[in-house]
């Protein structure tokens, strides 16, 4: 295996981890890492395969997209964690953006019922990684006043922690599986 073919994977790991540090700071994924992100994922598989490759990444961001979206447009979370998932499609493809939407997904639920523990009253349980809103001209305005408040913070999930968590997960099982049962 050379060197080269690392690089792919350090990237969207390294890519990861810099939005879910970024979300956990200030709620926010910054669009010159998410955009970025996704246009060198589309430009490498297209560099590594040609046109193949490009719809590979278009595919995969598109999956990511989709798999997102439904929660944006009813205002659960923020553009940046939908555009974060588009971005780790470009470089993995379909398939294994799946396999991150599906730890991401397990990951805020969980995070929901440790949040429903810590409560003291019964209400609604919190939505990945944002809030639910009623309508989505509301939305930044918002969720400004609920990461500003430190009681209301407490309910909001940055979302791009779990899609880093997902993402090294990607990596992590095949290299644990082939350590252990490939000889």
């Amino acid at each position: 295996m050379s060197p080269l073919s690392l690089l792919p994977g350090l990237i969207v790991v390294l890519g990861a981890v810099a939005g879910a540090i970024a979300d956990r700071r200030g709620f926010r994924l910054p669009n010159r890492l998410t955009l970025g992100l996704l246009a060198a994922g589309c430009l490498w598989n297209t560099c590594q395969h040609h046109w193949l490759g490009l719809g590979h990444s278009l595919t995969g961001s598109l999956v990511g997209a989709a798999l997102l979206l439904p929660v944006y447009l009813r205002g659960g979370m923020g553009a940046g964690d939908v555009k974060m998932l588009a971005a780790v499609g470009a470089w993995l493809g379909a398939l294994p953006v799946l396999g991150v939407f599906l730890v991401a997904g397990l990951g805020a639920g969980a995070w929901s019922v440790v949040i429903l523990r810590n409560r003291s009253q019964v209400v609604p349980p919190p939505t990945p990684a944002l809030v639910s809103l009623s309508s989505r001209r509301d939305f930044p305005d918002e969720l400004a006043r609920r990461v500003a408040s430190p009681t209301a913070r407490q309910d909001l999930i940055p979302f791009g922690i779990l899609i880093a968590l997902g993402v090294i997960t990607q990596f992590t099982i095949p290299l644990v599986h082939h350590l252990l049962f490939v000889r």
